[in-house]
């Protein structure tokens, strides 16, 4: 099976940026567009713009449902794995073979 990565990532990218041009930065669609894309560089091996991305997607949904809300949560999980990954690959001896799973992830 082709990897269809570097495809997956373009498209991603290509929604986040439509959601924020038509629905604008404080839609809920757009923290969702966010929090794909951040899953789609970790397939690509793009933790830290990864991190960043899901850093701003749990800000987004903290600010639009609320940090109770169980989307927030999942968010924020995703966030506090990764960067602890992120963390961990600083030292090349525990850098990992594979991308990193990311909870939530449903995704191909």
């Amino acid at each position: 099976m082709a990897n269809r990565t570097p495809e997956a990532v373009e498209l991603a990218e290509r929604v986040l940026a439509g959601r924020q041009r038509v629905l604008g930065e404080n839609h809920k669609d757009t923290v969702r567009a966010r929090a794909d894309l951040a899953r789609s560089y970790v397939r690509a091996r793009r933790i830290e713009e990864a991190v960043a991305l899901l850093e701003q997607a749990v800000a987004g949904s903290e600010r639009l449902v609320g940090l109770d809300h169980p989307e927030t949560g999942t968010l924020r999980t995703e966030f506090e794995s990764l960067r602890e990954q992120l963390a961990a690959t600083t030292d090349p001896k525990h850098a990992p073979e594979e991308p990193p799973d990311v909870p939530g992830d449903h995704g191909p």
